[in-house]
């Protein structure tokens, strides 16, 4: 079952919701403020946003440029001023103002990138003629000239790795409100784990014996992912992956027939779930996934007779659960909770057997985060239920199993919950720099005595 942004983390691109640029938080109608808005900055922060059922899903990216040859300015603060606007090609960008009060005002501030040839200002738009999806793309503005209301500069387009050498990024959700639901009408997102399996495993037969195991199983609930990162002159100062269950659990019935001889231990294992979940995109700037695996697993030791049964367990992770993954310092990693509550589905039993079995499913949640050129990935075990079976044949001429039968089996039987959290670099994934157990333990589920 499961509950990493990862976070492989990054659910397949087809299946990633891409955000929406938004102004503000509170209110995504409103607009920026028009006193003073266009003056070049030495901030700029850009905050998109998409619905996740009852939240909505944020990201805000901040840029820095604190050279005094560098500065930054997004088009949105002073689009009431523009009358049109048109990225064309061989690097002319120009802009048509409403009036000639707004561009003076303009020319006051801009002019500096004309005055030497070393400055250069990052002009950030999100215009139709400059994408056609209307989403923000970044300009190196290095020269401008100006034709009555109408200024014509001179930009390169540059992807934003290329543009973005200090920054901070926090991904994560607030409460939707009613504004929310206004500007965002179209289908919640969210990080589901929801899915569920019911069929035969396997059939097998090896010489005198064979055997044959069905699973039912489900899985539930959905995943918050806060992610934050800090890069100042292209060094990562910190980042960071929280991760929140919310309603995650899971359920498993093993249904399992043997009989005959087995004189050697038996071990099938196999990936019976594999999809990617529902992630979220921003430009070319962030990718946030997951992908669900589900492996299942069956052991039998040498063993002797028949057996039929039924058994099952269902586990659940409290909402307060968390873990926290520092991906900078692991020092500073931190995990709460993750005491799962457990319970026993209802079990049947037939035997003459001795031997003894174990069964598991094992969910895993693999998250990845993308950010410009960096990437990690963190990956979220929960080997639950896992079913153990053990079966002792008895033998008493006076009676076992508290009848007059000679001949009987011992059954004890136990589950138990695994859970198993790890990061590493994108591309490293098989030598994580950090792995921790959240939680195992190990619980008697019921014991019986058959005669026969």
């Amino acid at each position: 079952m499961l509950s990493t942004f990862v976070f492989p983390l990054l659910a397949s691109t087809a299946l990633a919701l891409k955000l929406s640029p938004i102004l503000d938080l509170d209110n995504p109608l409103v607009e920026r403020r028009a006193i003073g808005d266009i003056q070049l900055q030495d901030v700029e922060s850009f905050l998109w946003a998409a619905p996740s059922g009852n939240d909505l899903i944020y990201a805000n990216f901040t840029v820095y440029y604190p050279e005094n040859t560098e500065h930054v300015l997004a088009t949105e603060r002073f689009a009431k001023k523009l009358k049109s606007v048109n990225c064309g090609a061989n690097k002319d960008l120009t802009l048509e103002f409403n009036d000639q009060s707004a561009l003076d005002e303009a020319k006051n501030s801009w002019n500096w990138v004309n005055r030497n040839p070393n400055n250069t200002f990052v002009l950030v738009t999100n215009h139709k003629s400059c994408s056609p999806d209307e989403e923000r793309v970044p300009y190196v503005i290095h020269d401008i000239k100006y034709d009555g209301s109408v200024a014509h500069l001179t930009a390169e387009l540059k992807e934003w790795e290329e543009v973005a050498h200090s920054y901070t990024l926090h991904v994560g959700h607030v409460p939707l409100n009613n504004n929310h639901r206004m500007l965002m009408e179209r289908a919640d997102f969210a990080m589901n784990l929801a899915t569920s399996y019911n069929k035969n495993l396997f059939s097998k037969t090896i010489g005198a014996w064979s055997t044959t195991v069905d699973l039912n199983l489900a899985t539930y609930g959905k995943l918050n992912v806060d992610f934050n990162i800090d890069v100042s002159l292209l060094k990562i100062k910190s980042a960071s992956v929280s991760i929140q269950p919310a309603g995650v659990g899971a359920s498993a019935e093993l249904a399992v027939g043997l009989s005959g001889q087995l004189t050697s231990a038996f071990t099938w294992q196999n990936t019976i779930i594999s999809i990617p979940v529902q992630g979220i995109e921003i430009a070319k700037i962030v990718k946030l996934g997951a992908f669900l695996d589900v492996e299942a697993s069956f052991t039998v030791s040498a063993i002797t007779g028949t057996a039929n049964a039924k058994i099952g367990a269902k586990a659940d992770i409290p909402d307060s659960s968390l873990v926290r993954v520092d991906l900078v310092k692991s020092s500073n990693n931190a995990v709460q909770g993750w005491n799962p509550s457990f319970s026993a589905t209802p079990f049947s039993l037939t035997a003459k057997v001795e031997g003894s079995a174990e069964a598991y499913v094992k969910p895993n949640v693999k998250l990845e985060a993308s950010v410009l050129s960096k990437g990690w990935n963190v990956a979220l075990g929960i080997k639950t239920p896992y079913i153990k079976a053990n079966f002792a044949a008895i033998f008493n001429n006076a009676g076992v199993c508290g009848t007059t039968q000679p001949f009987g089996v011992d059954v004890s039987t136990k589950a138990g919950i695994v859970a198993t959290v790890q990061a590493a670099n994108k591309g490293s994934e098989a030598s994580p720099f950090w792995t921790k157990e959240l939680y195992s333990k190990e619980w008697d589920l019921f014991t019986k005595c058959l005669a026969f």
